[in-house]
């Protein structure tokens, strides 16, 4: 199980990449939610709701498929 700093870093790294990448479509709802409304960091997220949102963005990433073999 990975622990709440390497998730933080992993959901920070995931969202600049996607920003950075130009892929946009993807997230103008996020970007137009966090403009309008702001945004709860991820410091300030629950065990629950950090493993909730990892879980959505990050559990069915490829990469992570491969880390899962290296342990």
């Amino acid at each position: 199980m990975k622990t709440r700093k390497e998730m933080i870093e992993e959901l920070i790294n995931d969202d600049m990449t996607s920003i950075q990448d130009g892929s946009m479509k993807d997230n103008d709802r996020f970007i137009y939610d966090v403009l309008m409304n702001g945004r709860k960091g991820y410091n300030n997220f629950t065990d629950e709701e950090l493993q909730e949102e990892y879980g959505l963005y990050l559990m069915n990433n490829p990469k992570d498929e491969d880390e899962d073999d290296e342990e």
